[in-house]
């Protein structure tokens, strides 16, 4: 049902549905869903997705990474 042009989220499809973003905290010493993950960009003009490791709290940084 689509109500003044606006699609609930419950009737899109799955595949546009995000997957958490993974990077691996050197702390915990194992691959993590990164918390408050956020899109960068480095001082050499990279992307990269930073945030925090759920557990820890230490922050993680995937070079390359996107959302």
């Amino acid at each position: 049902v689509i109500v003044c042009g606006h699609q609930p989220d419950s009737l899109s499809p799955s595949w546009q549905k995000e997957a958490p973003v993974q990077g691996y905290c050197v702390k915990c010493k194992a691959k993590k869903d990164i918390k408050g993950a956020k899109q960068i960009e480095t001082k050499n003009k990279r992307t990269a997705v930073q945030g925090t490791c759920p557990d820890c709290g230490t922050k993680i940084t995937v070079i390359g990474g996107k959302l």
